[in-house]
């Protein structure tokens, strides 16, 4: 009899002991999430500060710094879904900023980051009515900006000055909308010249160009003026080049030429035309 009151008094300490222990060991466990917790809550609380100073000065330096602060959050505590909300409020607000300082491309960034972060938002009527509208508007603009330099084929008339020859009268073809060959002749100076420049950015009205050519002096006999033909001249440059909507093309650069004959070397020549295309 006294064997078994001992073993259910062991039996008893045992099972306090571990009930102690457990209760000690979830209290543990609880207190990093407790403390997580209110750090979650504190860092939502100064973003959603940040954000509306933001608001109120139009700044999007606070804006931004509620952002990174929320980011940071939303890394540590992935699965709540209170800071999902507050951040995609937070780029809410930076888009409705940047759209109205105009920058749209940005605006539909932080909406489209918005709508990643928290797909509920969906069903928000007006937010997703200013979503379908930003996109709308870009699908717009893409269809204005890529001019129609996909034409096939298309002529080329205009005057230049500089390498191609003081007002020089010139003839193109443009192909593709970035292949354009050249012939000018220039009647101040005598000469032919003959280029091919290339349009790098075929999709905007503004691009980078570069090309290369050949300039000859027409094959008149001034024999008598004893003046004697010079060698052929050869440039390589580049700059840039506009083609309006409607033909307008105009380019100016800078070309380095190697003349032959009196004047041999390198030497830097200015290129400017103007020129209609049809």
């Amino acid at each position: 009899m006294r064997y078994l009151s001992h073993f259910i008094l062991v039996c008893w300490v045992c099972a306090g002991s571990a009930q102690a222990f457990a209760s000690a060991t979830s209290s543990d466990e609880a207190m990093p999430k407790a403390r997580e917790s209110a750090h979650s809550s504190h860092r939502i609380e100064h973003a959603l500060m940040l954000m509306q100073r933001g608001i109120d000065f139009h700044h999007k330096g606070h804006i931004q710094k509620a952002i990174r602060v929320l980011e940071e959050a939303r890394r540590l505590a992935p699965e709540q879904l209170k800071i999902r909300r507050v951040l995609s409020e937070v780029y809410i607000s930076l888009g409705e900023l940047y759209e109205r300082s105009r920058l749209r491309r940005r605006s539909r960034w932080c909406y489209a980051r918005a709508l990643s972060i928290n797909p509920h938002l969906v069903d928000d009527k007006k937010f997703f009515a200013r979503y379908q509208q930003l996109q709308a508007d870009k699908a717009a603009r893409k269809q204005t900006i890529p001019y129609t330099k996909s034409r096939d084929m298309a002529l080329s008339l205009g005057l230049t000055r500089g390498i191609n020859g003081l007002l020089g009268v010139q003839f193109g073809m443009l192909f593709a909308g970035m292949f354009q060959p050249t012939l000018t002749f220039s009647p101040v100076l005598q000469t032919f010249d003959l280029s091919l420049q290339v349009i790098l950015l075929r999709m905007f009205h503004w691009s980078p160009y570069v090309s290369a050519g050949v300039v000859v002096q027409t094959p008149l006999d001034r024999s008598e003026q004893g003046i004697k033909l010079s060698g052929p001249s050869y440039h390589v440059g580049g700059g840039i080049h506009y083609l309006s909507s409607w033909g307008f093309s105009f380019l100016t650069g800078l070309d380095i030429v190697y003349m032959t004959g009196d004047k041999k070397g390198f030497h830097w020549l200015p290129n400017i035309q103007l020129s209609w295309v049809f």
